[in-house]
């Protein structure tokens, strides 16, 4: 629904515990108009509720097929979190309605079309852990979920079993 109703012309996902800086969205932007970026990722912090924020000028371009590249060695973070999207990219795609890696499937989509990612160093984001939450279990049936975004990722990458693997070794075992 906020990718349908969003009026600007990019578009960024802040979980709601989470904390960003306050040059956050300002920096993000900045970059975009300044390398002329379709969409532009940060690094994150974990579980740092002040001190995080680190602005740093080094960054790497790259076209979308690289991008997808560095989302499948899992370079970029499949997370929506500590990135901005122009809409136009975003188009018409959607989070798949799975409860665990939804994310990992519309970034895949989004990169492929990306004209240029810029992946910054800064540090504007901190990703705060819940306990409980389905990012911090281990097993459960719905991280299962995860595996319908990747198998729908390999259907179209024929190579992708190596980052399966990766995945799976990661939150399942």
């Amino acid at each position: 629904i906020g990718l349908d109703e969003a009026q600007g012309e990019c578009v960024c996902f802040i979980d709601v515990d989470h904390i960003v800086s306050p040059n956050y969205l300002h920096q993000m932007r900045d970059l975009m108009v300044e390398k002329d970026a379709t969409i532009v990722c940060t690094k994150y912090a974990r579980n740092k509720m002040t001190d995080y924020e680190k602005i740093v000028n080094k960054s790497e371009e790259m076209n979308g097929k690289k991008a997808v590249d560095a989302l499948l060695q899992m370079t970029i973070d499949n997370g929506m979190v500590a990135k901005m999207f122009s809409k136009k990219v975003i188009g018409a795609t959607r989070m798949p309605n799975v409860a665990v890696a939804e994310d990992l499937y519309f970034n895949y989509q989004v990169l492929k079309r990306a004209k240029k990612v810029v992946l910054n160093d800064s540090m504007l984001y901190s990703y705060i852990e819940t306990k409980g939450s389905l990012s911090t279990k281990h097993f459960s049936t719905e991280r299962m979920g995860s595996l319908i975004a990747v198998k729908k990722i390999d259907a179209e990458e024929k190579s992708f079993y190596s980052m399966a693997r990766v995945f799976m070794e990661a939150y399942f075992i």
